[in-house]
């Protein structure tokens, strides 16, 4: 499952990233596997903001639907 498939307030674990030209932006900013994310916000055009690391960051759905989670 992806970001774009939890609810807000859920945490889940990053399993896989995708390798779509994104990959290393994503790794720098802390979207690596094993690490843990909060669903801050849903918005209306499927855009999130999500907490890593105790920062917020916002992800288009393009790029959302790249990392690959399971529910803690």
């Amino acid at each position: 499952m992806t970001l774009l498939d939890f609810a807000e307030g859920d945490i889940v674990e990053i399993t896989i990233v995708g390798h779509r030209g994104h990959y290393h932006r994503l790794m720098d900013l802390g979207f690596i596997p094993g690490e843990r994310v909060v669903i801050r916000r849903k918005l209306s055009n499927n855009a999130l903001l999500v907490e890593i690391k105790g920062c917020d960051i916002a992800l288009s759905p393009d790029i959302a639907c790249l990392i690959q989670v399971e529910k803690v």
